[in-house]
């Protein structure tokens, strides 16, 4: 069933990359992005039996609703559990950004700034609570343009956060991979990085 529910996947994204490829240039108005990041980590101290398991989660579709500019819905969940215990955050905003194709150059610039609403919640034993919350994504990068329709997605960014009593900034340099044509591109990244309080 699942080999069956990935084949069809990768049917539909071909067809989509084929029937896009009369357009000249992909940052052209009605081109599309779909893309998003995933990850899991695994943290643990020494001394500590406990360990932190943190998944993320963030999905985007990006519109070209001018030449150059892109606009486009976020979502993103995170969650961390420890021992029946779990903290998570689910967000929903809007990108607006850029990115620039000219004379079908296979190294595409882009940029995006967005504003995010947050809702989280949490439960440690018998207690838990929700709050609110707001993100500042800012992020800058490379789609490099390879052998065909393959490229390379290369994108360092911060996201600023404010929560009741709280800002934090959270820095990350993402990779990854996916397929671009004159109209339609899809990719999916993984990266780390680090908090600042």
């Amino acid at each position: 069933m699942v080999t069956r529910s990935i084949k069809s996947f990768l049917v539909i994204i071909t067809i989509c990359l084929s029937l896009s490829l009369g357009q000249e240039f992909f940052s052209d108005k009605q081109s599309v992005w779909i893309g998003g990041s995933m990850s899991y980590s695994n943290l643990g101290m020494e001394d500590v039996e406990t360990r932190l398991h943190i998944f993320q989660f963030s999905p985007y579709v990006r519109v070209f609703v001018a030449k150059y500019f892109m606009l486009g819905p976020r979502l993103q969940w995170t969650g961390i559990f420890e021992q029946g215990d779990h903290v998570t955050q689910t967000g929903f905003g809007m990108d607006l950004g850029y990115a620039v194709n000219k004379d079908k150059s296979p190294v595409i610039p882009f940029g995006r700034v967005g504003g995010q609403f947050d809702i989280y919640g949490s439960s440690f034993g018998s207690s838990g609570g929700s709050e609110m919350g707001f993100t500042l994504p800012i992020g800058i990068g490379l789609f490099i343009k390879t052998k065909g329709l393959f490229a390379i997605q290369i994108e360092p960014n911060v996201q600023f956060k404010w929560t009741e009593g709280q800002q934090l900034a959270i820095f990350s340099f993402s990779l990854g991979f996916g397929g671009i044509s004159n109209k339609f591109a899809i990719s999916g990244m993984a990266g780390s990085g680090g908090v600042h309080y």
